[in-house]
């Protein structure tokens, strides 16, 4: 199985959008009013939603990327914490002009959903709901 099997007979793009000054891998698909972004685990790439792509792009705005330092997106030479990741999904949401999304968060991606949906400073959040798949992550405090 590869991630072209899996998109054949879908149009789609694949594109490196600037997040923030961040080259960032990002395949879209579908259409629709609403947006579903999918981000992966620590050490994965936008290819872990390969058999997700296709299935919400019926429905949906689909957005796979690669998260900050993996895959084919950029690797700043800072600490990657989870704010950074969260700064990094503003940027792109901003980027592609989107200001209110579904996110599906795999792992790392779950976290990072997570975080972004619990920002105060950001409201209304720009999260209009949250899927985790295999979460992870720890408290915070802020």
């Amino acid at each position: 199985m590869t991630i072209w099997n899996e998109l054949a007979g879908l149009d789609f793009e694949l594109t490196t959008v600037d997040a923030g000054g961040v080259p960032t891998r990002s395949l879209q698909a579908g259409s629709g009013d609403e947006a579903v972004i999918f981000l992966h685990g620590t050490s994965g790439h936008l290819e872990a939603f390969a058999r997700n792509i296709a299935p919400h792009a019926e429905s949906y705005r689909v957005h796979a990327i690669d998260m900050l330092g993996h895959g084919y997106t950029g690797k700043p030479d800072y600490p990657y914490e989870i704010p950074r990741y969260v700064e990094h999904l503003v940027n792109y949401l901003d980027a592609v002009g989107l200001d209110r999304v579904h996110l599906v968060g795999e792992s790392l991606g779950g976290w990072v959903a997570a975080y972004l949906a619990s920002e105060r400073r950001m409201c209304p959040s720009p999260a209009r709901g949250i899927l985790g798949r295999t979460g992870a992550g720890r408290p915070f405090v802020r």
